[in-house]
């Protein structure tokens, strides 16, 4: 292994991450000219300092002359409760969200719902249409291990957390779909 020391730094790793993302363009290399994007974060039941990170997204987005209106904050929220806006703006790391379209995802509201068909195991796939209808997908969230799913995090940021009610009782905590 290389013996160097990792940096502890949060911040430094975030400004690292963000200039050198795998598998993928910085988000500075993108054209989001007239995009729509979508940011998924995590709950407040999960330790990523979202505080941290969604401040410095959003400050590239900016940079990058990528308007408010072309942008959706999704709360991943699975089956647990919707978060006020004092949580969001505490989660988010900011007081302003006017301009954005933020949402509390509820999955059991099949108006905020889009079927995308069945799992090859026949488990229906319902996911928040705003990310289906997006261009660009932002998930910020912890990947950490889990008890009884081997790993929390990554894209349980879409299912369980931005899923239906049918198709989170299909697939969270079973073998998968």
């Amino acid at each position: 292994p290389d013996d160097s020391t990792p940096s502890k730094d949060t911040l430094d790793l975030l400004s690292q991450g963000l200039a050198n993302p795998i598998d993928h363009l910085p988000l500075f290399q993108q054209s989001f000219s007239g995009k729509k994007i979508a940011i998924i974060v995590d709950d407040t039941s999960r330790p990523t300092p979202v505080h941290l990170i969604f401040p410095k997204v959003m400050k590239e987005l900016d940079t990058m002359g990528v308007k408010k209106h072309n942008i959706s904050i999704i709360i991943s929220l699975g089956t647990h409760s919707p978060l006020s806006k004092e949580e969001i703006c505490k989660r988010l790391g900011t007081e302003e969200l006017a301009g954005y379209t933020i949402i509390n995802h509820n999955s059991n509201d099949s108006d905020m719902l889009l079927r995308l068909g069945k799992t090859q195991r026949g488990a229906e796939v319902f996911i928040n249409k705003e990310i289906c209808t997006s261009d660009f997908i932002i998930s910020i969230g912890t990947i950490e291990p889990h008890l009884i799913a081997g790993f929390g995090g990554g894209l349980k940021n879409i299912i369980p957390g931005c899923a239906g009610q049918e198709t989170i009782s299909a697939t969270h905590l079973k073998v998968p779909a």
